[in-house]
Order: C-alpha cells, then structure tokens, then sequence
C-alpha cells in the first residue's frame, strides 16, 4: 500500500491506479515498500490502488489486485 509521495497509510490517500481494460486490468503506480517479495516462495502481490476515483465516498474509492510474481510464458 505505500507510496513513496503520499501518506499512504490512510488507503484515501493512495495514488496508484487499477484500470479494466477488456479482460484485463491495467496497474499504474509506485510502490515503496513490499513485504516477502523477494523471497521465492511469494508467487502472487496483492496491489492496492484507486479504481473508482470519482466515488463519493473516499473510502470505495479503492480496490485491490492479485498480480502474478511470474507471468505465464
């Protein structure tokens, strides 16, 4: 969840993007700070970010994303 120029610990506050495009989802953002990600084991990242930007309410303005570690060939 945290960014790099936003207080990110309030989920209000996060930048990053998630956008369906088609069948997919299109992530735009950078991330400062990912537990275990390096560590072999870890297969998928779960992403945070704004899908409903123009929500009324502040909080359902976000959402989160399963991301393979490793893309299929």
């Amino acid at each position: 969840m945290t960014e790099p120029a936003v207080a990110s610990s309030d989920a209000t506050n996060i930048e990053s993007s998630i956008v369906r495009d088609g069948d997919s989802y299109v992530i735009n953002g950078r991330k400062w700070w990912t537990s275990g990600a390096p560590d072999p084991r870890c297969k998928i990242f779960i992403f945070m970010g704004k899908s409903a930007p123009d929500h009324a309410n502040p909080h359902r303005r976000q959402s989160m994303i399963l991301v393979p570690a490793i893309l299929p060939a």
